[in-house]
């Protein structure tokens, strides 16, 4: 197809991103400041132009006005660049308030071993070279008169050890317009036969909300928004870590985990700005409950140590830490500590009390185990049992279940004190956490969650592998908790996965006792556009088996032919040519 505007059986392609407006922020001029710049490509049955732009060329918002009217399903073609970093966009149409974040949706060998051979069969890893364009599934739209407005994600750019804050470049090679039923309308709108969606979580780990681009309120209430009229109702927000606080804290350190994110944190307080009130208020606005989230953690350990926050704390207490059996102190807090026990309740209270929030969420899947050789753990078994416990085996009953015993008094604690706000609130302020869900990490990292929850003392219990979570985990902890009210929610993995068969990895955990979902770095699945597009609605347990048949070929690798003219065929070429 010819460069112009493309119609088939009423499909549409805008294969020529010269098209778009104003012109004069378009040039073939190579590297001219406030411009995108032309590329004329052809790929495998399209001939175009697109437009390419970046932070350094300081490349304004475009518009490419949409000639067509009526339901349709909207693709986006991407060219990854010779360096293979990745196209990262922001794009809307008239009807959005904010823009959405479409990024690189690759795939790696750990995500197909995670997954298994059955849900991903036909799928192959995703990588990017100079030859590489993806087609991509958008979203479902009524249009008429309808305008996208396409622009560049925009960061901090403060250069940092862990390489987070640099800015990707920006493409669009076409644009394609499928017509839609107004069954796939529906079932994007997540209208369906379910009256009631199952819990669904969105996890935004610390910092999480800066590393998609957020400079202003507004793009703090864009990086919610993205959840607006999904079942992800839930936020987790991480608002703490290592003693740094995104907010104002009279306990904690006000910080973020990483440098860049403390820039960007005092970026906000030196315009007067709290992050998480800004955050707090419009998920109230738009429907969603946000629970201000605490990522436990201790000292990094080389050669990541220059990213770890103030810890005055950690500090001040050095008889605090988790011993090893041999009696080297490891880098994280022990909870044998009335000291740490008590730091961690203040920590949750300050947050519960000074917001508007449902609840408060705390991790214990990170700076593990939680209770080990330490004085005061030692001389309490001692006292109970008359035993050394360094005299026993590692695995010895009585001594993993004393030192979970820690972590459940802490829950107590937390437990009481936050009633004690909810009386002032007149109402329960929940707690949700996240535990271990490998059964046999449960009983050396020390933490017991089950009684937990049958004690009525946590309101979520959320399953944290790390990874893709086994059926017979999930199963286990359904038994565990017979009879218990509690929802027991899967920490959704692996991260990227195609619509299809997380539907139906979704059913298989429905089926093993699953409630419902989390995400952990929630914010960075939405800008996988083709996933994010379906997987915002697995709430609806009574849908998905008809919603796996609307799923068809949301992502597809296209081959770059040639780009301004010259072949990208690697036998003729070498990224170093010229």
């Amino acid at each position: 197809m010819s460069a112009t505007t493309a119609e088939a059986e009423g499909e549409v392609l805008l294969a020529d991103m010269g098209q778009c407006l104003p012109l004069e922020a378009l040039s073939r001029q190579s590297q001219k400041q406030g411009t995108w710049m032309l590329y004329d490509y052809e790929a495998e049955g399209v001939q175009g132009t697109m437009v390419y732009g970046g932070a350094a060329l300081n490349s304004p918002a475009l518009q490419l006005p949409l000639p067509a009217r009526g339901l349709y399903r909207i693709y986006l073609a991407c060219w990854h660049d010779i360096y293979g970093a990745g196209t990262s966009l922001r794009l809307k149409l008239k009807q959005d308030r904010f823009y959405r974040q479409i990024d690189p949706e690759t795939l790696g060998s750990k995500d197909l071993k995670q997954a298994g051979d059955e849900l991903m069969a036909g799928e192959a890893p995703r990588q990017w070279g100079a030859d590489s364009m993806s087609e991509v599934f958008w979203r479902v739209a009524e249009l008429d008169g309808e305008v996208l407005t396409i622009d560049r994600v925009r960061t901090w750019l403060e250069p940092t050890i862990v390489a987070k804050a640099s800015e990707h470049p920006a493409c669009l090679a076409w644009v394609r317009l499928v017509p839609a039923t107004r069954a796939e309308f529906d079932a994007y709108e997540g209208r369906g036969r379910t009256q009631k969606p199952r819990v669904q979580f969105a996890m935004y780990d610390n910092g999480g909300w800066w590393q998609s681009g957020c400079r202003s309120e507004d793009d703090i209430r864009a990086s919610l928004d993205w959840f607006r009229d999904t079942d992800l109702t839930k936020i987790n927000w991480g608002c703490y870590s290592n003693e740094g606080c995104c907010y104002p804290s009279k306990v904690g350190v006000q910080m973020g985990r990483e440098p860049e994110v403390t820039r960007c944190i005092d970026e906000f307080f030196r315009r007067g700005v709290d992050p998480m009130r800004v955050a707090c208020d419009y998920a109230a606005e738009i429907g969603l409950e946000l629970y201000p989230s605490f990522r436990i953690g201790g000292k990094r350990p080389a050669p990541t140590l220059p990213t770890t926050n103030d810890m005055p704390f950690f500090d001040s207490h050095p008889h605090c830490l988790c011993i090893a059996e041999d009696g080297t102190p490891t880098p994280h807090y022990s909870f044998a500590y009335d000291e740490v026990r008590a730091f961690f309740v203040d920590l949750l209270v300050e947050a519960a009390s000074n917001y508007d929030v449902p609840g408060v969420h705390f991790m214990f899947v990170r700076s593990n185990p939680f209770a080990l050789y330490e004085e005061k753990s030692i001389e309490d078994f001692r006292g109970q049992h008359g035993k050394d416990p360094r005299t026993l085996p590692e695995d010895e009953p009585r001594w993993l279940q004393h030192r979970a015993q820690y972590l459940t008094q802490f829950i107590r604690q937390a437990r009481r004190a936050l009633d004690e706000v909810g009386r002032h609130k007149g109402r329960r302020v929940e707690l949700s956490v996240s535990v271990p869900a490998d059964t046999g990490l449960v009983p050396y990292w020390a933490v017991d969650s089950a009684p937990w929850a049958r004690e009525g003392l946590v309101d979520y219990l959320i399953l944290h592998a790390g990874g893709a979570m086994s059926l017979e985990n999930v199963h286990w902890f359904r038994e565990q908790l017979q009879g218990c009210k509690v929802p027991l929610v899967v920490d959704f993995y692996p991260r990227r996965m195609p619509a299809r068969a997380r539907f139906r990895r979704a059913l298989e955990y429905y089926g093993a006792g699953a409630d419902g979902f989390c995400f952990w770095d929630g914010q960075a699945r939405v800008g996988r556009a083709s996933e994010f597009a379906w997987s915002r609605f697995l709430g609806h347990a009574d849908d998905l088996e008809d919603w796996v048949g609307l799923v068809g070929q949301d992502f597809r690798e296209v081959k770059l032919r040639a780009l301004q003219g010259y072949t990208l065929d690697r036998r003729y070429w070498t990224k170093t040519s010229g």
